[in-house]
């Protein structure tokens, strides 16, 4: 009596399990369609360093820059133009100067002026924000 007992609430735990699995499973493969739809999507540029413009390049600029792209074919794009994302990137913090990239404003300028150039180089999306996960100024 007590093995059939223990048999049937065997089957009905496992029926549970597949029932909670399979929707778990639905619901992840949506999310996973929604992301390939459109839903933003996080790419490493990288980490860099370089003098900045001012006088005898005694001042230098360090950062980590991850970008939230539009689109996932975007950062399949920027992977395959990955010398021309590092030349860009690395044009725009040399052309720049302490006082310009001084305070909060110079960091969101900074910001603005690396999106707008690489949206440049970019046919199949856009950079939605720039993020900042190191950035040091000497």
């Amino acid at each position: 009596m007590w093995f059939v007992i223990a048999v049937l609430a065997l089957g009905a735990m496992g029926g549970v399990s597949y029932v909670v699995g399979s929707r778990l499973l639905a619901s992840s493969t949506g999310k996973q369609s929604a992301t390939a739809q459109g839903d933003a999507v996080l790419f490493t540029a990288g980490k860099y360093l370089t003098n900045l413009r001012d006088n005898g390049g005694r001042r230098y600029i360090s950062v980590d820059i991850t970008l939230e792209l539009s689109h996932a074919r975007m950062a399949r794009e920027l992977e395959a133009k990955k010398a021309l994302l590092e030349h860009t990137i690395i044009s725009v913090l040399r052309d720049k100067t302490y006082a310009e990239l001084e305070g909060e404003g110079g960091m969101l300028a900074l910001a603005r002026d690396l999106a707008d150039r690489i949206n440049r180089i970019s046919e199949t999306g856009r950079v939605e924000r720039i993020f900042f996960t190191e950035f040091l100024i000497q």
